[in-house]
């Protein structure tokens, strides 16, 4: 008995030690994704530095002061020497023989309407704009995330539709990916819906690969595959144009008689 209990706290112990220990662990690395670097250009002082008190000293009142805070080394260093880190890695991909996308998604909150929006760079780096929204019963409860799901369906579509064999897409919410690779269960409607259709339309076809990024996080490609999302929802339309045809986002069937009726009248 003694040697049972004895071994019951050793293993009770250790239980505590080892949760414990991954509650530290977790709580380092929030910290360390919270980290910022301020990029200092124009001040009494132009460099990189690890804290906000530090830049400040430099910044405050200094004429046209430029400074920008980022979550890594790297962007900070890019920033000082006007170099686009993201850019680069775009053009690296590009290299690498992938399509590259960025999508993002949004919602409203007035009439339920969940939108995507993706920046699609092809194999010329020509910029390819993407957006439009939705209203669903089921998939709405999920708001923004339906939207991001939606872009990842569409920049895959695209990517098969003009013969890519793989695409890279940049995403900033972990459960895009997390359910493609089957380390998320898929519990909403939505989600259902994306992993059937990867797997019955993509899977096997195309090589995906996932990228996440920090959102808001002066990502310019990022941001504008948000500012697209939000377009869609404001509901306003543009023209896009491929090679034999163009598609004019948005564009209801009453947009499309009174169009008909303006032709008719010239």
């Amino acid at each position: 008995m003694k040697n049972f209990m004895k071994n019951f706290n050793n293993a009770t112990n250790h239980g505590i030690l080892t949760r414990l220990c991954s509650v530290y662990m977790r709580k380092e690395e929030t910290q360390m994704s919270k980290k910022k670097w301020y990029a200092v250009k124009k001040g009494l002082q132009v460099g990189i530095f690890e804290t906000w008190s530090e830049c400040e000293a430099v910044t405050k009142g200094y004429p046209q002061a430029e400074y920008k805070s980022f979550s890594t080394r790297e962007e900070a260093d890019a920033y000082i020497c006007g170099e686009d880190v993201h850019l680069n890695k775009i053009k690296q991909d590009l290299h690498q023989g992938y399509l590259v996308a960025y999508v993002d998604g949004s919602f409203n909150n007035e009439t339920d309407e969940f939108s995507y929006g993706v920046l699609i760079f092809d194999k010329n780096s020509n910029e390819i704009e993407l957006y439009e929204k939705f209203k669903h019963k089921d998939y709405g409860q999920s708001k923004n995330i339906a939207g991001e799901i939606y872009g990842v369906l569409v920049a895959l579509d695209w990517a098969l539709s003009h013969e890519y064999s793989k695409i890279k897409i940049y995403h900033d919410y972990e459960g895009l990916s997390k359910w493609a690779t089957g380390e998320w269960k898929a519990n909403k409607e939505v989600s259902k819906h994306y992993i059937k259709v990867l797997k019955e339309k993509f899977y096997g076809y195309i090589d995906y690969e996932f990228v996440k990024v920090k959102g808001h996080s002066n990502n310019p490609y990022n941001d504008k595959a948000d500012k697209l999302a939000e377009q869609a929802i404001k509901g306003n339309k543009k023209i896009i144009t491929s090679a034999n045809s163009f598609t004019v986002t948005d564009f209801t069937q009453s947009n499309a008689d009174k169009l008909i009726e303006t032709i008719r009248v010239y």
